[in-house]
């Protein structure tokens, strides 16, 4: 494993040499928070599966990634998701593959043969409450 640690970081980022974003993966964990109504501020953490729902990205060799959704071991009705992605450096951008382009940008901080950790900071307008939003989130992933 080589672990590299950013100037003027606490963060390092953990990764394995041979280590492929390729392949399935499942979510096992999930924490963060966001700014609701100005400033008061909610966080919290989530156990995958979480009463029976969890979700996996499948990234290919071709830069598409899928993310189903599953409840009790069956495929949601309204799943699967496509996205289009690249990796650069410790950079994962996903853009969603809809009439509208999303684009959620995360920082990998750890990335071996069996865990990934993925890490994303959003700020974004939100037009109904005339107000700013902002979250993190982790989250930790296991290849399946």
């Amino acid at each position: 494993e080589i672990a590299q640690c950013l100037v003027g970081s606490e963060m390092c980022i953990e990764t394995d040499q041979d280590a492929s974003i390729v392949g399935t993966w499942q979510i096992t964990l999930e924490k963060g928070w966001e700014t609701m109504k100005q400033s008061y501020q909610t966080g919290g953490s989530d156990t995958y599966p979480s009463d029976g729902y969890y979700y996996t990205y499948t990234f290919d060799n071709n830069g598409i990634c899928t993310l189903s959704t599953y409840t009790n071991g069956t495929e949601d009705e309204d799943s699967p998701f496509r996205y289009t992605y690249s990796v650069s450096g410790n950079t994962l951008t996903m853009k969603e593959r809809s009439s509208e382009t999303i684009e959620s940008v995360y920082k990998i901080e750890k990335l071996t043969s069996s865990q990934l950790v993925l890490f994303l900071h959003e700020e974004e307008w939100l037009e109904a409450e005339n107000r700013k939003g902002e979250f993190e989130q982790t989250e930790i992933i296991k290849k399946i």
